[in-house]
């Protein structure tokens, strides 16, 4: 894979796992931008949320439940509405009580 540094723009054909065939995307420009926009804010502002299921992060601090990353999202001020009636919609659906 080509070095995705900031200021110098990326093309799809410059990743390769996103060359293999079981990749699909709707807007190859739209992929390509978005990534190009990641790499703009530079590493310093690069923020990930992968631990979904709570298994390499804390569960508790201090005797209070820790946020999983689904629950970041969903109390996540920026975020649309839409996103958020949606992500109701699935918490209900996968999480029954």
């Amino acid at each position: 894979m080509k070095q995705i540094t900031k200021g110098k723009p990326v093309k799809i054909e410059d990743v390769e796992a996103l060359l293999k065939d079981k990749v699909r995307m709707r807007d190859r420009d739209r992929v390509e931008q978005m990534i190009n926009r990641l790499a703009e804010g530079g590493k310093e502002k690069l923020q990930m949320i992968s631990d979904f299921d709570r298994t390499l992060t804390k569960q508790h601090m201090d005797g209070k439940p820790m946020l999983s990353s689904f629950c970041v999202f969903s109390q996540c001020s920026q975020l649309p509405n839409g996103y958020k009636e949606k992500d109701a919609a699935l918490w209900r659906y996968y999480r029954p009580d």
